[in-house]
């Protein structure tokens, strides 16, 4: 497993199964880069000491897919082996859809789900009275209304190579473009890309830091946390962080809304099961005692996301009513589409494509640059066939 709010609480609860199955489990918790490296290199070397892992779908999905590593679980999801309360159809349809691949196979139960939202200051909002944007150019205008050079920045994202790739997916589907065609080759340079970099590329050279090329998520979260920024996209994930007074100078002045468009690109994690493993009936046990709604709704009374439905309007705490974000997540999720496409090569398209939002944000012209993306990604999609 990879460490995590949800693996702490696993790995807390985990006597509760071993009581109810008699099964015993060896939990491995670790740092995600060393957990995904290990994963990979057991599965490609054939090794069978995996039964069930946390599979990221955003990087794993289409290629572990392809190298058949995962379980096709739709006969285990029959009467007989699925607890009758189980409840697959209480995730949200974004869940669900995410852990089936094209030929309906279901590869996982869905385990996490982190949606992309707009981080506002809901007390700078006020003041200017300015309105939540329900456009881009919406959020045009209160960007520049908001930002004062040297004081206050109007608004910020990742301008990092490859990071960089996670929050451009936001103007790419407010433009209507996609990452490949329904062929699986690269569209990363047609004219609703053109259009999404030019006003990814024109917001950061007006509203974002100077330096904004070399910020991933943590120094955007950094100068919002510091009230030096009015405005960025990002996951949901960090909501927590702001809302922590002993970190944060924003915590209680935080608003959160779905972006511009309805629109909240997504990224989704399984629980899986390896398709080497030698205890199948077991693993799947674990696999539905650690996703069912009692357990889910443990995890949303302390605070972690989850892609159930049930559990934000069972828990005890209210936490749509309670917990500031939690309603803007809740919705996020009822239109959430994934952030990058279900490609082996998916990291070699954030890089070619990040190059290409550096050198935009740098000045250069966004066609010819993404037109350079476009050759680089289409031979990574080439060669991963």
């Amino acid at each position: 497993m990879v460490k995590s709010p949800w693996s702490d609480i696993l790995q807390d609860r985990l006597g509760e199964f071993e009581k109810l199955s008699g099964i015993n489990v060896n939990l491995s918790v670790l740092p995600e880069q060393q957990a995904r490296q290990k994963l990979a290199i057991d599965f490609a070397s054939g090794g069978r000491t995996v039964d069930v892992f946390d599979s990221s779908l955003t990087v794993e999905k289409a290629r572990f897919a392809q190298a058949g590593w995962y379980e096709p679980l739709n006969k285990y999801m029959v009467a007989g082996k699925l607890d009758p309360t189980y409840r697959f159809d209480d995730f949200f349809t974004s869940a669900r859809t995410a852990v089936k691949t094209q030929d309906g196979s279901i590869i996982g139960l869905p385990w996490k789900a982190d949606v992309q939202v707009l981080y506002y200051r809901k007390d700078l909002f006020a003041q200017a009275g300015l309105k939540v944007p329900t456009t881009l150019d919406e959020l045009e205008a209160a960007a520049a209304k908001l930002h004062v050079p040297g004081k206050m920045y109007g608004y910020a994202a990742r301008g990092l190579k490859n990071a960089n790739a996670y929050t451009f997916a936001f103007p790419l589907q407010a433009f209507g473009g996609r990452w490949v065609d329904g062929k699986g080759n690269s569209t990363v340079n047609n004219a609703q890309a053109v259009k999404a970099l030019n006003w990814y590329s024109s917001m950061l050279k007006k509203f974002a830091p100077p330096s904004v090329i070399s910020y991933n998520w943590s120094e955007v979260l950094g100068l919002f946390q510091q009230e030096q920024l009015a405005m960025f996209n990002d996951g949901i994930g960090f909501a927590v962080q702001l809302e922590d007074k002993s970190m944060s100078k924003v915590a209680g002045k935080v608003g959160y809304a779905v972006l511009p468009g309805r629109l909240a690109p997504a990224t989704y994690n399984a629980l899986a099961m390896s398709s080497r493993s030698g205890n199948k009936d077991a693993a799947f046990l674990f696999m539905q005692w650690a996703t069912n709604r009692a357990f889910d709704k443990f995890l949303v009374e302390h605070g972690v996301t989850s892609p159930r439905q049930s559990s934000w309007t069972t828990a005890t705490n209210k936490p749509l009513e309670t917990i500031p974000w939690a309603k803007t997540y809740f919705d996020a999720l009822k239109v959430a589409k994934p952030a990058f496409p279900e490609v082996p090569p998916v990291q070699e398209m954030r890089d070619t494509v990040g190059i290409a939002i550096v050198q935009a944000i740098q000045g250069a012209a966004s066609k010819p640059a993404l037109d350079q993306a476009n050759r680089d990604f289409q031979s990574a999609l080439n060669s991963a066939k």
